[in-house]
């Protein structure tokens, strides 16, 4: 299984093309080479493959914090999950469940929220979708200086609120508002909630896969056997035809013999 990234920038015509679009670039280029791995077409849409489907939630939150350091630029992101067809050097020429689930999600999910999910499974859409909704009551909100917090906060988790202020030049108190605007911990819960139950749902389809296989394979065997089982039959049935055939002739050559 994999995960799809689909999205568009907001608000894209009210800056430089040129200041965005480096921004963006920059983010997506941190999860693999373009065009293999991510996208940029139409201008302002893109799409991003995460493989490690655990991750794709990460992704759209380091994207969206990316360019809200922007002011007045915003993103809408529909992640799919799925299987993948095939895999050729373009993402975008690429198909399959994955594709699909992102693009469902992205045309109908966002119209009332900037980041949705759609997967094959409808409980874990109908968790998440929620989740994401409240979630975005604040990251919709976020300033340019919430968002540059919670970028940091997030791609160096383990660094202090010291060593934050230290790179923006502010205060550690400064820090902790920031983070607390930005609802830095509870969004990071949910990602963690995230994880726990895409993975939970791809280790179960990996074993239903396992069994199904198991089963496959233990059918296959039960035919074989029951091929062997026949051929052995014929096998005797035409040894003991053959061994009738013999013993006639046999008695026909003594007969000959004790008629001369």
């Amino acid at each position: 299984m994999t995960s799809i990234l689909t999205g568009d920038i907001i608000n894209s015509r009210k800056k430089d093309d040129n200041f965005w679009l480096e921004t963006l670039k920059e983010a997506l280029s941190t999860f693999g080479d373009s065009p293999k791995y991510w996208q940029i077409y139409r201008g302002d849409s893109f799409q991003l493959e995460i493989e490690n489907c655990e991750n794709a939630f990460y992704a759209a939150l380091k994207l969206k914090s990316h360019l809200k350091s922007i002011e007045n630029i915003d993103v809408r992101i529909g992640i799919g999950i799925g299987e993948k067809e095939f895999n050729v050097p373009e993402i975008t020429a690429s198909n399959g469940e994955a594709f699909i689930n992102s693009g469902y999600a992205f045309d109908t999910y966002l119209k009332k929220q900037t980041i949705a999910i759609k997967t094959p499974w409808q409980e874990v859409d109908a968790e998440l979708n929620i989740a994401f909704d409240l979630a975005l009551l604040t990251m919709d909100s976020w300033t340019k200086n919430s968002a540059e917090v919670f970028k940091i906060s997030l791609e160096k988790e383990n660094s202090t609120q010291n060593e934050i202020a230290a790179l923006l030049g502010i205060t550690q108190g400064r820090v902790s508002e920031r983070q607390k605007r930005a609802g830095f911990e509870p969004i990071m819960k949910l990602e963690k909630r995230f994880r726990k139950i895409i993975n939970q749902k791809i280790k179960k389809e990996m074993e239903f896969q396992v069994y199904e296989e198991n089963d496959i394979l233990s059918d296959t065997i039960k035919k074989l056997k029951v091929r062997t089982e026949n051929r052995k039959k014929e096998m005797d049935n035409f040894k003991y035809t053959l061994n009738d055939e013999n013993n006639v002739k046999i008695e026909n050559i003594i007969k000959k013999e004790k008629s001369k």
